[in-house]
């Protein structure tokens, strides 16, 4: 059974119309009978099966590879996106992906050099891949893989919205669970995504981690419990008109959430001394979060964490114990923090208000994988930043 039915996404792109101006929606079937010409039943079907199969995998790869062009950046692995995509098509029982589409572009005139299928491939200005049992120790739970979409178009919280909103109407399924799972690439140092996957409702969770679930070293992982949640409230999250969310330091460790409004004046590399100490805010939380889920196997990959843990590691009795580390570390923070606090209050307009579904991100990768497909655990995974 398909997570993106054809009902729940045409209500779902009736509530957020005003986000979709010059975007619609398809579902893996409707974008397979647009694009391809025919029904995955007629095309398993077929008489004719070795030639519209010849064609059907000329089509796909030109889908795959120039399609997706621009669309997921550097920041996720081309191979990692292109086969998450066709396993998709292959295997609807347990994949489903879902499209936003430029009508600027399927507006265009068609002629011999901009065919319909060309039309398709550019008009492409989003996409997002799950999967239901991802997580081998949840196998009713669906699992977002990946979620792109190209800069300066829609944002992704409306893709990742619309997979939210299709979970919450399979409420009396019993074969499905009621929450959405990821692996949030580069942790804390992926900002946007954080803000804009924590305003829908997401929130770390270190019982995920293992090898029987999600174990992508320098990734986050993160779950949307829905059984509270009502469809409405994920259309108002997505919207950017849900009441104000504030996070108690269970839900929120990292102390980020609450803050965002003041993080959002800055720019990379922002000469504010602020911005300094947001970005030891970052790195302390990266190495306190690989400490929780690695413990002693963590060993971080990026300077700034490699040299703050070696900097606590060492002590006149040889190595220090992970877990002193790690209290020395929270309490870093929570200096840290206040300081951060201090320097932010004498900003201009300091001030606003905390709500879900504004969080905008740059141009996507869960940072990726950074795998060609299911390989070596790396820290540069699926998801980034979907503007």
């Amino acid at each position: 059974m398909p997570l993106f039915s054809d009902d729940a996404i045409a209500d779902y792109s009736r509530d957020v119309s005003t986000l979709l101006t010059n975007y619609t929606l398809y579902n893996q079937e409707a974008f397979h009978i647009k694009y391809f010409g025919i029904t995955r039943k007629l095309f398993n079907k077929s008489s004719e099966r070795e030639p519209v199969f010849m064609q059907y995998q000329t089509d796909m790869n030109l889908l795959t590879i120039n399609g997706m062009d621009n669309i997921c950046s550097n920041s996720v692995s081309p191979w990692y996106t292109i086969n998450a995509i066709k396993t998709a098509f292959s295997r609807p029982d347990t994949y489903d992906i879902l499209f936003a589409i430029d009508k600027r572009i399927m507006d265009e005139l068609e002629n011999t050099e901009n065919t319909l299928k060309k039309k398709m491939r550019r008009a492409v200005a989003g996409v997002i891949i799950v999967q239901k049992g991802e997580c081998n120790r949840s196998g009713k739970s669906w699992c977002a893989k990946v979620i792109c979409v190209r800069p300066n178009t829609l944002r992704g919280s409306i893709l990742m919205g619309a997979c939210l909103y299709c979970i919450k109407r399979l409420v009396n399924n019993p074969y499905i669970k009621q929450e959405c799972l990821l692996e949030l690439a580069d942790g804390y140092s992926n900002l946007p995504a954080f803000y804009s996957y924590t305003a829908l409702g997401f929130l770390r969770d270190d019982s995920l981690w293992g090898e029987d679930c999600f174990n992508a070293e320098g990734c986050m992982p993160m779950r949307a419990d829905l059984v509270r949640v009502s469809a409405d409230d994920i259309i108002k999250k997505v919207l950017g008109t849900a009441p104000l969310l504030k996070l108690s330091a269970d839900e929120d460790p990292s102390g980020l959430w609450n803050r965002k409004c003041e993080v959002a004046k800055y720019k990379k590399n922002d000469p504010n001394p602020s911005y300094a100490v947001l970005k030891e805010i970052q790195t302390i939380n990266n190495v306190l979060l690989g400490l929780t889920l690695l413990k002693n196997a963590y060993k971080p990959d990026v300077p700034s964490e490699v040299t703050l843990i070696e900097r606590y590691r060492g002590s006149w009795f040889g190595v220090k114990p992970n877990v002193f580390i790690s209290r020395q570390l929270s309490a870093k923070l929570t200096a840290k923090l206040g300081e951060f606090d201090r320097l932010a209050r004498a900003l201009p307009g300091a001030g606003c208000s905390i709500s879900g579904g504004r969080g905008r991100k740059k141009s996507r990768g869960k940072g990726t994988r950074g795998k060609s497909a299911r390989g070596r655990k790396t820290r540069r995974r699926k998801y980034y930043n979907p503007k």
